[in-house]
């Protein structure tokens, strides 16, 4: 999820190389994007979300 407005967008992604750590994204996210991590979910499209 991505939160665009202040509401949650789901939003598809494509990923490239990982490891433990990261997941490196190739398509789907701008620079600047905020994501959902926790709680993604239980989160459904449109709903609010709090800063």
């Amino acid at each position: 999820m991505v939160v665009r407005e202040g509401k949650a967008v789901k939003t598809a992604v494509r990923p490239g190389l990982k490891n433990k750590e990261f997941t490196l994204v190739l398509q789907g996210l701008q620079a600047g994007d905020r994501i959902v991590i926790e709680g993604a979910g239980e989160l459904a499209e449109g709903l609010e979300v709090a800063n």
